[in-house]
C-alpha cells in the first residue's frame, strides 16, 4: 500500500513553485472528485495513482501544466469529463496533455492490441509538438510497474513487454536513465523472475565482499582531492539488474563485468572534473578514459569516465558536476531545474535535434497504418538499428552488430589507406572488428589528409598524456 499524501505532494511543490500551488491544488481536488468511487486493483482509492505520478513529476521540478496534467491524466479515459471541459476549467495545454496520454478506446479499433498500438502512436505524434506528455506517461508507466503485483499474470507480462519494447528505449534516448533503470528491473522481475532473483543475490554478494575495499578507495581519493582544494562527494553506483542480464546475453561472463560497482564522484565545476581525473590517474594506473564532457552523448549526458587499476582490480569512476549528475539521472527532465523558466523551450528545441525524433517524423510523414508504423519504428529505432556519430555530430545509420569495417564501407573509405579509428575519445585506436554500440562517437585519422583528423590538442588528451 502507498502512504503518500496530498500534503507530502503539495509541500514538495511549495519548495520550488509556490506561486502555482493554488491551481495544482485545484487540479488535485477535481481529479479526486472525478475519480470518486473508483478503486485500483490494490483496493486503494484511485486518486492514489495520479497523486503518485504527479509527485514523481514534482521530484524533477515539473512545471505547473505538467503537474496538473499528471493529476488529471486518467480523467478523460476513466470519467465523463470532456477535453473541452478540461480546457475550460484549466487551459488548452493541460487538456492537450491529458488527451495525449489517454488510451484510445477499444471500441474505436478492431482489437485491444490495435488500441494499444494506436495509443502509442498518438503519444509519439504528440512528441512532435511537446515532449511533456511523454514525460507524464513515463512516470505513469513506472508507477503502474511499481504496483504490478496486484494485476493478473497475463497483464503483468503484457505491461512488462510493452515497457521494454517501447517506453525504455525512448526514456534512454531522452536521457531518463533513472526511470529507465527502475522500469527495466521491474519489468524484468515479472518476465524472468528466476534470473532476476539470482542476479539480485549475486549483486548483493559482490557489494558485500567489496564494500570495505571501495570505502577505502573513496577515503583515499577524497583525501587526495582535498589536498588539491577540490570539494567532492563520492558514492558507490551499482549497475541495474537488467543491464547485467543484457551483458550476459551478449556473451559476457559475470566475472567479466568490470563496472558492476563504480564510483560516482561529484565535484563543483568542469575544471574540477578534469583536475579530479588527473589526481585519480596519478593515484592509480589508468586503463581507459572517455570524455563525455567535451563530447556529450546525443541525449546530453556529460561525465568523465576513467577506469583504473587498484592493485590488480579494475574500478570505474564517473566524474561530473551536480548539474551533470541531474541530467545523467533525469535527462531532458532535468531542464525543469537547470533551465528554470526556459525549460519548455529548451526541452522542445533539444527534442527536435534528437535523431530518433527525426526518424519518427520521417516514418510518420509516409502515412503508414498503425501496425506498419510500429514495425518501422521498431526496425529503425527500437531494435535493429543503431546510430553512430562523427565528431561533428553527423550520424550514420547501421544495423545492430555492425563493426568498424561496416562503418568504413558505408563511408566508402579506402582500406588501403589504413585509417586509424578511435571510439568515444579512447586514447588508443580500436580494431576494425570492433562492434559498434548505439551512440558511439567515431574519430578517423587518415594518412596524408586533413579532411578528417583527431583533435590532438583536445583538453582531455593533453591531460592524460602529460
Amino acid at each position: 500500500m502507498n502512504n503518500l499524501t496530498f500534503e507530502d505532494f503539495i509541500s514538495l511543490v511549495e519548495k520550488y513553485n509556490k506561486e502555482e500551488v493554488e491551481i495544482v491544488t485545484r487540479a488535485y481536488n477535481r481529479a479526486k472528485e472525478l475519480h470518486e468511487g473508483q478503486f485500483r486493483d490494490s483496493g486503494e482509492d484511485y486518486i492514489i495513482h495520479p497523486l503518485n505520478v504527479a509527485y514523481m513529476l514534482a521530484q524533477t521540478y515539473a512545471d505547473r501544466d505538467t503537474l496538473c496534467a499528471g493529476l488529471l491524466h486518467d480523467t478523460l479515459e476513466d470519467t465523463k469529463i470532456t477535453k473541452e471541459e478540461l480546457a475550460s476549467e484549466f487551459n488548452e495545454d493541460i487538456a492537450n496533455f491529458v488527451d495525449a496520454v489517454s488510451k484510445v478506446k477499444e471500441l474505436e479499433c478492431a482489437s485491444e492490441e490495435e488500441a494499444d498500438v494506436a495509443t502509442y502512436i498518438k503519444l509519439m505524434n504528440s512528441m512532435f509538438m511537446d515532449v511533456r506528455p511523454f514525460l507524464i506517461k513515463l512516470d505513469d508507466n513506472l508507477h503502474n510497474l511499481r504496483t504490478l503485483e496486484f494485476k493478473k499474470r497475463e497483464k503483468q507480462i503484457e505491461k512488462a513487454n510493452i515497457t521494454l519494447k517501447f517506453y525504455v528505449p525512448i526514456a534512454e534516448r531522452l536521457g531518463g536513465y533513472k526511470i529507465k533503470r527502475e522500469s527495466e528491473d521491474l519489468a524484468f522481475q515479472y518476465l524472468n523472475p528466476e534470473s532476476f532473483q539470482f542476479l539480485t543475490e549475486y549483486k548483493k554478494h559482490v557489494y558485500e565482499i567489496n564494500k570495505d575495499f571501495l570505502l577505502e578507495v573513496i577515503s583515499i581519493i577524497k583525501e587526495a582531492l582535498k589536498q588539491k582544494g577540490i570539494n567532492c562527494t563520492i558514492e558507490i553506483r551499482e549497475k541495474n539488474i537488467y543491464d547485467i542480464y543484457k551483458r550476459l546475453e551478449r556473451g559476457y561472463k559475470l566475472e567479466e563485468i568490470q563496472d558492476l560497482l563504480a564510483l560516482k564522484i561529484i565535484v563543483n565545476s568542469i575544471d574540477d572534473c578534469y583536475l579530479a581525473m588527473r589526481v585519480i590517474n596519478n593515484l592509480y594506473v589508468p586503463y581507459k578514459v572517455t570524455d563525455y564532457i567535451g563530447c556529450p552523448k546525443p541525449n546530453k549526458y556529460q561525465s568523465l569516465h576513467t577506469t583504473f587499476f587498484v592493485g590488480n582490480q579494475l574500478l570505474k569512476g564517473l566524474i561530473r558536476t551536480p548539474d551533470m549528475d541531474l541530467t545523467a539521472e533525469y535527462g531532458i527532465m532535468a531542464y525543469w531545474y537547470t533551465k528554470k523558466g526556459e525549460a519548455k523551450k529548451a526541452m522542445n528545441d533539444d527534442l527536435k535535434n534528437l535523431q530518433f525524433i527525426k526518424v519518427l517524423a520521417e516514418i510518420n510523414s509516409k502515412n503508414y497504418g498503425n501496425i506498419d508504423f510500429i514495425n518501422q519504428a521498431e526496425s529503425k529505432i527500437l531494435t535493429d538499428m543503431i546510430y553512430v556519430y562523427n565528431t561533428y555530430g553527423d550520424y550514420i545509420e547501421l544495423k545492430k552488430g555492425s563493426t568498424i569495417i561496416d562503418y568504413l564501407r558505408k563511408l566508402r573509405i579506402d582500406f588501403d589507406s589504413k585509417p586509424e579509428v578511435y571510439v568515444n575519445n579512447h586514447i588508443e585506436p580500436v580494431s576494425y572488428n570492433y562492434v559498434l554500440n548505439n551512440r558511439d562517437i567515431i574519430n578517423i585519422v587518415m594518412e596524408k589528409t586533413d579532411d578528417i583528423a583527431i583533435d590532438e590538442n583536445s583538453y582531455i588528451r593533453k591531460m592524460i598524456l602529460k
